[in-house]
């Protein structure tokens, strides 16, 4: 598989993840990723921004109850 692929994957199970209100934030989902099977994950969420929708996400998806 391409890395640019891997990249899109990733991503898209990344937003999942977060969007289902059972991950904390980016970390959690990175954990995720990588238990199966996705070592590439820390490479593709190592962007500040990237990480930052994801902890947006997931706090909304949560309905902001840790705030």
């Amino acid at each position: 598989m391409k890395k640019a692929q891997k990249h899109e994957i990733i991503l898209r199970k990344a937003e999942e993840y977060a969007r289902s209100g059972q991950y904390s934030d980016w970390l959690a989902i990175e954990f995720q990723l990588r238990s199966e099977g996705w070592k590439d994950a820390r490479e593709f969420l190592d962007n500040e921004h990237t990480r930052e929708r994801l902890d947006q996400i997931c706090k909304d998806s949560q309905g902001n109850k840790h705030d």
